[in-house]
C-alpha cells in the first residue's frame, strides 16, 4: 500500500496540498524590497531638518528629530526624552531589523523567531513624532509669539513608518492562519458605546486651553488644528491626521460595531475590522497631546479640557476592549 506523501508549512505547521497555496508562498523580492526602503527613509527623516521653532526675541531654531530628543535629556526632560526616544527611534529601527530577519526565517522554511501580530499592534506608535510635531505646530501658531515650519524630514519619516507597518503585513499574510486575520475585537456592545461616544466627544470639544503671558489665549482642538494647518500652508499634515485620526479610527469603530450587532458577522467583516483597526492612530494621538502640553507648560499655561480626557478615555477603553476581546476569543 502506497504511503500518503503530507506536506508541512515550515511557518504554522498547517498541513497543505501537493503545490503550495497562496497564503502559503515564500515572501518575494518585493517585500525586501518594502523592508530595505522603510528602514533608509525612517534613518534618513530622523536626522534630517523636520522642522524650525521661530519665537520672538530668539533666533529661529531648526531641529532633526533626533536632535529634538537630545535636546529634551540636555534640558533635563528625562521622561519626555526616552518617551519619544524608544518609540520614534529605538523601536522603527529594531522593528525593521526584526523584519529583515523575519523575512530571512520565512525565505528558508523556517518558523519565524517573533509573533508578527504583536509588531502589527506595536507599529503605529512609531508615528508618535509625527503627530507630536503636528500638534506642536497647531498650538504654536495658535499666537503670534511664535511659529513651527514643517520640514521635509518629518515626512520621510512617516513614510518609512507606514512602510514598516505595510511591510509587516505582507509578511504576516504571506503566511498566516485564516484565524489570525479574523481575530476581530468582540467585546460587549456597552464598553463599544462608551469607547465611541467617548471619541466623538475627544474630536468635537476643545482639547486644550492655552494661555501665555497676557498676549493670547486660545483653546486648541482637532476640527480647529485642521483649518489652521491648511491655512498656513501645510496639506500633507492634515491630510495624514484627517486619516489617521478621524477617519480611519470612524471606520474601526463602524466595523466593529457591526461585529457586535450582527448575529453570525461574516470573514471578510471580520478581516475588515482587523485591518483597518491597525492603522487607527488616534491613541497614538492623544499620548502625543498628553507630551507636548506637559512639554509647552514650561512657557505657556496649558489647561486640558474636556475633549483631551474624551480621547484618553477612548484610547484606554479601546485599548482595554482590544485585550478582553482577544482573550475572549480563545
Amino acid at each position: 500500500m502506497k504511503a500518503q506523501l503530507r506536506i508541512i508549512c515550515p511557518c504554522c505547521q498547517e498541513t497543505l496540498a501537493e503545490t503550495m497555496t497562496e497564503k502559503h508562498k515564500l515572501p518575494g523580492g518585493g517585500q525586501l524590497a518594502t523592508i530595505v526602503v522603510s528602514l533608509l527613509l525612517v534613518l534618513v527623516g530622523l536626522f534630517t531638518p523636520m522642522a524650525t521653532l521661530d519665537q520672538i526675541f530668539l533666533p529661529p531654531d531648526t531641529y532633526s528629530l533626533a536632535g529634538g530628543v537630545f535636546d529634551l535629556f540636555a534640558e533635563g526632560e528625562l521622561l519626555l526624552g526616552s518617551i519619544i526616544f524608544l518609540f520614534s527611534m529605538v523601536f522603527p529601527i529594531g522593528k525593521v531589523l526584526v523584519l529583515l530577519r523575519v523575512y530571512g526565517q520565512r525565505r528558508q522554511g523556517k518558523s519565524p523567531p517573533v509573533r508578527l501580530t504583536l509588531l502589527e499592534f506595536l507599529g503605529k506608535w512609531s508615528m508618535l513624532d509625527v503627530f507630536v510635531l503636528a500638534i506642536t505646530f497647531g498650538a504654536a501658531n495658535l499666537g503670534a509669539l511664535s511659529e513651527v515650519e514643517i520640514h521635509w524630514g518629518i515626512y520621510c519619516y512617516g513614510a518609512g513608518v507606514i512602510l514598516s507597518i505595510i511591510a509587516t503585513l505582507q509578511l504576516s499574510w504571506s503566511c498566516s492562519d485564516e484565524s489570525d486575520d479574523t481575530d476581530a475585537i468582540e467585546g460587549g456592545r456597552l464598553i463599544h458605546g462608551l469607547t465611541l461616544t467617548s471619541f466623538l466627544a475627544g474630536m468635537l470639544l476643545p482639547l486644550a486651553e492655552i494661555e501665555k503671558w497676557i498676549f493670547w489665549e486660545r483653546q486648541y482642538s482637532v476640527i480647529s488644528a485642521l483649518p489652521g494647518l491648511l491655512a498656513a500652508g501645510e496639506y500633507l499634515m492634515p491630510l495624514i491626521l484627517f486619516c489617521f485620526v478621524l477617519v480611519l479610527p470612524a471606520m474601526h469603530f463602524l466595523f466593529s460595531g457591526l461585529l457586535r450587532w450582527q448575529k453570525n458577522p461574516s470573514a471578510a467583516l471580520r478581516r475588515k475590522s482587523s485591518f483597518v483597526e491597525k492603522w487607527a492612530m488616534f491613541d497614538v494621538y492623544a499620548l502625543a497631546m498628553l507630551l507636548v502640553f506637559i512639554k509647552m507648560n514650561d512657557s505657556a499655561q496649558v489647561q486640558l479640557q474636556a475633549g483631551f480626557w474624551a480621547l484618553l478615555a477612548a484610547a484606554l477603553l479601546n485599548l482595554g476592549d482590544r485585550f478582553w476581546g482577544a482573550r475572549t476569543s480563545h
